[in-house]
């Protein structure tokens, strides 16, 4: 108990550093997920469906501000706060996975390196949460990671004699609360109740046991899958997977319903061009909750996109985030590979259903994109299986090793831990507000030049990011992206003059640029302080 006490104030200091150094960034995704909080705030549940987001983690947010009460200036925090808690739900969780990991072993000698396995076990929690994942961006990856654990616990306590009923009722219950966690999680659910068949099949156990895992697993994801079908007017559990592989394996970009290549498909919702050169596109939209339309909601405007498949690109595709594995997690495999070759691990595999569930969505990954965030939870179930699996000899001479490998790794994985932690700690000394402080003194000058809550403004450089447009309670609706914005800048003036009106089309009255070449013509724009962005007030056309 005083272990695990000692392990829990680790995770919580090392956690709680992060999250606090890091409480006031916000990411493009965040925005989104808080535009999504504010439908569920006002209990408008329609609205909140969204074909690419998924609702839990809005769902969580939205609960935290209603409890709590905060001001716009305390969103950013209240997110990283829910992140937080995430992390320590993703610790117990993990925590009974190493638990049923040791447990499935059925050997009383895995007492003799049980400590070092669980201090082992830690430092792969922390570098998967601390590192991959990290508390620093506003998305429900911990969230998922607690789930993917807890999926885990639950597949080896289906492999338990007696078998237990329960047991797969939570994991086909738990398997669609990942669904409505993440999209991806979805055909994870999949992976784990074939897994949990598998088991059953081995086990002789009675067809109840899947059927009843089923039936759980259908009762909590139905609803949404019924929500999202109805709202996309298809059969669908989510657009997330064809849109990005459209998006990376195909090479489309989330602005494809802007520059649309040929033989694509057709975009049921196109956006207008409004002007050729520079390249002024417009979205407007009724959304009552909406920062950036082209990314609040993907399948909406990505609806009619038409996936491309190309085998050159695909092994392209994969080959780039098998490299990424490797990046990620070559301490683990070599951890692995000694000891298969020092300590004379014995058959059975008694982990095989864990190592099954994660190295299946590392194979799903590889197929589309991913990203260490991504992939944090699968490689640490995948290799803690791999490495904790298995029997060891009994001779003395194989635990005496065992204990030194673990113990090895443990330091290995402590040593970046340790740079992220003094980066953290430097942050919080320096304490600079960090993004969303930038964001707030453009929406200041913006207010102080008179824009309203409700207005729409416009963009040039990029407004995927455009946390301002949020705290000024605003809609992009038309933008020069960050790939053309270059031209806007070294247009003549007839050409800007043309541009800065379709700019100030359908009621817009102001544009924002960031990343603003040095030799830029500049006039009519307003620095915003030190921030690097400046306003450009419109004058709407009629």
């Amino acid at each position: 108990m005083r272990s695990r006490s000692a392990r829990f104030l680790i995770a919580l200091i090392l956690g709680a550093t992060q999250a606090w150094a890091t409480r006031f960034d916000m990411s493009p995704d965040g925005i989104s997920y808080l535009n999504l909080s504010d439908y569920y705030m006002e209990g408008d549940y329609w609205h909140a469906v969204n074909g690419y987001w998924s609702p839990l983690y809005p769902w969580l947010i939205a609960l935290q501000r209603v409890g709590l009460g905060v001001s716009a200036h305390w969103e950013a925090p209240l997110v990283h706060l829910t992140n937080f808690v995430c992390f320590l739900i993703s610790f117990a969780t993990f925590e009974l996975l190493i638990s049923e990991i040791l447990r499935s072993l059925k050997d009383n000698s895995v007492e003799r390196y049980a400590d070092s396995a669980r201090i082992f076990g830690l430092a792969v929690f922390l570098w998967s949460a601390l590192l991959l994942i990290g508390l620093g961006l506003p998305t429900p990856d911990q969230l998922v990671a607690a789930i993917a654990f807890g999926i885990g616990a639950l597949l080896l306590r289906c492999v338990r004699r007696p078998p237990s009923l329960y047991a797969y009722i939570a994991l086909g219950a738990l398997a669609g609360v990942g669904y409505l966690a993440k999209a991806v999680m979805f055909p994870a659910a999949l992976i784990a109740l074939f897994t949990g068949l598998l088991i059953a099949v081995l086990n002789r156990l009675s067809p109840r046991y899947v059927i009843a895992s089923t039936i759980a697993f259908a009762f909590v994801a139905a609803p949404q899958v019924a929500a999202v079908s109805l709202k996309l007017r298809k059969l669908t559990f989510a657009e997330t997977g064809r849109i990005g592989y459209g998006m990376t394996v195909s090479g489309y970009s989330y602005l494809w319903a802007e520059k649309t290549p040929k033989n694509t498909g057709i975009a049921e919702h196109p956006v207008t061009k409004l002007s050729e050169h520079p390249p002024v596109f417009e979205f407007v939209t009724d959304w009552r909750h909406t920062t950036y339309p082209l990314w609040d909601d993907p399948s909406y405007f990505q609806a009619g996109m038409r996936p491309h498949f190309s085998a050159r690109r695909q092994a392209e595709v994969t080959g780039n985030i098998l490299g990424l594995y490797l990046r990620l997690a070559w301490k683990l495999m070599l951890v692995a590979i000694a000891v298969a070759v020092f300590c004379s691990p014995r058959l059975p595999f008694a982990s095989w259903p864990v190592f099954l569930f994660g190295s299946g969505l590392l194979g799903l990954y590889a197929l589309i994109y991913s990203n260490s965030r991504h992939l944090g939870p699968w490689l640490a179930l995948t290799f803690i299986a791999l490495i904790l699996g298995f029997r060891i000899s009994s001779r003395e001479t194989g635990f005496r090793r065992m204990r030194i490998l673990l113990t090895c790794a443990s330091l290995a994985l402590c040593i970046p831990l340790s740079r992220e932690g003094y980066r953290d700690v430097a942050a919080i000394a320096r304490d600079d507000g960090g993004f969303s402080s930038q964001s707030w003194l453009v929406a200041d000058e913006l207010s102080r030049l008179g824009l309203k809550r409700g207005q729409r403004v416009a963009t040039v450089g990029g407004a995927f990011d455009a946390y301002w447009a949020r705290l000024s309670g605003v809609q992009i609706s038309a933008e020069i992206s960050a790939n053309d914005a270059a031209s806007y800048w070294s247009a003549s003036p007839p050409e800007r003059a043309l541009a800065d009106r379709a700019l100030g089309a359908s009621g817009r009255t102001f544009a924002v640029a960031k990343d603003v070449p040095t030799a830029a013509n500049l006039s009519g724009w307003l620095p915003v302080g030190k921030t690097g962005y400046f306003v450009l007030p419109l004058r709407a056309a009629p």
